[in-house]
């Protein structure tokens, strides 16, 4: 699944990757899922500038990026889309 969109290309510190759901039940099972395997987000409300979607969202450190989308198309895990922003 390649459902990445990139709203900014300002620099790297202030950027994170968003996760955003299609529900509620995929955005607690990714969480279970990838709690213990070395990622430092947290599911947070999603920011109103993307649009809401189950009204939850996984957000990472920007430095994670390839890491995650790996994890996720190797455990197969379901999402709706990935945004990269400021936060």
């Amino acid at each position: 699944m390649n459902n990445i969109e990139n709203s900014t290309e300002k620099s790297a510190q202030n950027l994170y990757v968003f996760v955003v759901f299609n529900g509620t039940m995929d955005a607690i099972n990714f969480e279970e899922c990838i709690q213990n395997n070395g990622f430092s987000g947290r599911l947070i409300p999603v920011p109103f500038e993307i649009s809401a979607h189950c009204g939850m969202c996984w957000m990472e450190e920007i430095k994670n990026q390839s890491r995650l989308e790996e994890f996720i198309e190797k455990q197969g895990l379901s999402y709706k889309k990935i945004h990269v922003m400021e936060y």
